[in-house]
């Protein structure tokens, strides 16, 4: 029987380097026990964590400071209207006044109430508050024929039509103790309203528009209901009810 040895690994001509453990692996082990490794690791999951967080909170401070120091950077003043500004209603034929506060306004509150523990997860609310956004996306779409600005005969009007009797018959049904629903209205005569923004994005009655026909041919134009406050039949609270100052 051949008694030589024979090599388990064939020759080359240029000497092998084999992969060892990394010097870490081997340290490592060997100086802590098991308690301090899982620290360490722990430690090393927490920074690893703070990093991003760090990261996006930094950028929000950096963004701040550019915002305060260079405010035609700042996102926040986009459609600010600058100054003193006042809504009045337009007239049918996109003209303002003279006399300030002219024209009736009505104004109407409608909104839901969630008065249960799951608040928007409670039961049945996804289908009231889906059929709520639909009721108030149908009002929009119809702005210029009910008229976001206009006389109440209009709500009255859309009180009894389909939609609204569907989803007020459709609560009744249920009658879902922990939904509640209101609405508001308020009617206002000649005089009977006033505003002032400074420096605010079109808000409120500020951010209305009335449907007018300002030009020649028979082709209709959105506008809307903001105009300066300094003008001196606008500058004071009575100027602008319509009253002596």
């Amino acid at each position: 029987m051949d008694q030589s040895m024979k090599p388990l690994l064939p020759p080359t001509e240029q000497a092998r380097r084999h992969l060892t453990a990394s010097n870490i692996s081997f340290f490592v082990p060997n100086q802590f026990n098991l308690g301090t490794l899982l620290c360490i690791g722990s430690l090393m999951q927490i920074i690893l964590c703070a990093i991003p967080c760090a990261t996006v909170l930094l950028i929000s401070i950096l963004t701040t400071i550019q915002n305060c120091f260079q405010p035609k950077t700042n996102p926040f003043m986009t459609d600010v209207v600058p100054g003193r500004t006042t809504a009045q209603i337009p007239g049918k034929n996109g003209k303002y006044g003279p006399e300030p506060g002219k024209g009736s306004v009505v104004v109407f509150h409608l909104g839901i109430q969630y008065n249960h523990p799951l608040g928007i997860f409670a039961p049945r609310m996804l289908e009231i508050s889906n059929k709520f956004l639909s009721m108030q996306q149908y009002i929009l779409r119809r702005k210029d024929e009910l008229g976001l600005l206009a006389v109440w005969k209009s709500i009255h009007k859309f009180a009894h039509e389909p939609l609204h009797r569907e989803i007020w018959a459709y609560y009744n049904q249920y009658n879902p103790g922990h939904v509640g629903v209101f609405h508001e209205t308020f009617i206002t005569k000649d005089g009977g309203y006033e505003s002032m923004y400074v420096n605010c994005h079109p808000i409120l009655l500020g951010r209305g528009e009335v449907k007018v026909n300002s030009r020649k041919d028979s082709t209709e134009d959105w506008m809307g209901t903001l105009v300066s406050a300094d003008t001196p039949g606008l500058k004071s609270f009575k100027a602008r009810l319509g009253k002596e100052d």
